[in-house]
């Protein structure tokens, strides 16, 4: 407030307190200004970070939920040690038929030492599987140390679900690859897409008569119809059945060969006005 007179040493004068206050403040100020503009500068850095940040972190989570294994020994890898870490029960559903040979070997020693350990293990093959006497001896050695094995005449997706925590799902784009899945809502969803097959699958005969064979072949015949009526192609009908192509032209051959029809168009169209429910 009080400033020296030039000349007149030890003598003061009085200094506007508007002028005081301008000396005083104005550093302050100055030094507040230049903060809020770099906090404001930092603040728009952080939001274009943090715009980049939860992008990336989407990202990471979907690569943590569903992990693709494009390499065939990769997918039996991750499916030799989720094995070994299953505690109580693992799911799988293998459509297409008879298994080959080599993958049948390939999976045993797994399965025998999950059975061993007491994990359940309940397994889903296609009608079809029942015609091959590899699979029957198969089928008939793991039930006999616990598995349970059912069928089905229709295709269904290949999985795989270890304890309700991880699943392994075929990967549409590769054949030889797989997905792991680890989000629980997921393998959850998964686990109950199984079970509602089970239900309504049926025990896999270990002992083929010839009553069970013709119920088989009765049944993989009406599936055949089915998709006959809808208009699938042979090849997506033995596809979808796990049969050969050759096996499954003769279903067709032999249905409309039964119902006089002239050609596939017109065996749907029979098949179609025999149904109960048709017009």
């Amino acid at each position: 407030m009080l400033r020296p007179i030039p000349g007149a040493p030890g003598t003061f004068s009085a200094v506007a307190p508007e002028t005081a206050r301008f000396r005083l403040l104005g550093p302050v100020m100055e030094q507040l200004r230049r903060q809020q503009e770099e906090i404001e500068r930092v603040h728009s850095e952080l939001s274009r970070m943090n715009a980049v940040y939860e992008s990336s972190r989407v990202e990471l989570i979907r690569r943590e939920a569903i992990s693709a294994l494009s390499d065939l020994d990769d997918v039996r890898y991750t499916i030799t040690n989720l094995a070994n870490q299953s505690e109580t029960e693992v799911l799988t559903a293998q459509p297409g038929g008879a298994r080959k040979e080599e993958i049948l070997q390939e999976s045993l020693p797994r399965t025998e030492e999950l059975l061993r350990r007491g994990v359940r293990m309940r397994t889903l093959y296609q009608h079809s599987a029942h015609f091959s006497s590899g699979m029957s001896t198969y089928v008939e050695h793991v039930t006999g140390l616990g598995a349970e094995v059912r069928t089905l005449p229709s295709s269904f997706q290949r999985l795989i679900v270890f304890d309700r925590k991880f699943a392994v799902i075929s990967l549409r784009s590769d054949p030889l690859g797989a997905c792991l899945v680890k989000d629980l809502n997921l393998v959850e969803f998964i686990a109950d897409t199984f079970e509602s097959l089970w239900v309504s699958a049926k025990p896999f005969p270990t002992e083929l008569d010839r009553s069970r064979l013709s119920l088989t072949s009765a049944e993989i015949r009406e599936a055949v119809i089915a998709m006959l009526v809808s208009g699938e192609e042979d090849k997506v009908i033995a596809k979808r059945l796990g049969i050969s192509l050759r096996t499954c032209q003769r279903h067709v051959s032999e249905i409309m060969s039964e119902l006089g029809a002239r050609n596939r168009l017109h065996a749907g169209y029979l098949l179609h006005r025999l149904m109960p429910d048709a017009d």
